[in-house]
């Protein structure tokens, strides 16, 4: 009796370890995804802008604060909005992907991409 109850014990414990260590290995390979693709690690943030900017509901989101990143629509004019918020931008410092911004006196380098989905905009 106590050799059965103990091997029930042992299977439920291996079902639950095997349970945790695959609920470890896909929250791991959400968060690769996610750095890779959109700059941090949170794969919740990345998400949440990603379906916020697909389903049409903003133009923009701000996924991460330091340093600052945004997801927008790719038809989304990375130029026209910032100059929205007073950034003056500065054609001649750009180099490439590279955009150079400038308020209050502070330059801001915006590293811009984008794809089919979405575009990126990563503060320097």
């Amino acid at each position: 009796m106590k050799v059965l109850i103990i091997e029930r014990m042992e299977k439920t414990l291996l079902k639950a370890w095997s349970i945790k260590s695959i609920i470890i290995i896909v929250i791991i390979i959400l968060m690769l995804i996610s750095k890779y693709e959109f700059g941090t690690l949170n794969p919740i943030s990345g998400g949440m802008g990603l379906i916020k900017i697909m389903t049409g509901d903003v133009s923009f989101v701000i996924i991460k604060n330091n340093p600052k990143i945004y997801l927008a629509q790719p038809e989304t004019d990375i130029i026209e909005v910032l100059t929205g918020y007073g950034y003056k931008y500065l054609p001649e410092e750009r180099t490439g992907a590279m955009l150079v911004f400038e308020k209050n006196g502070k330059c801001y380098r915006v590293h811009y991409s984008v794809n089919k989905y979405f575009s990126k905009w990563i503060f320097e």
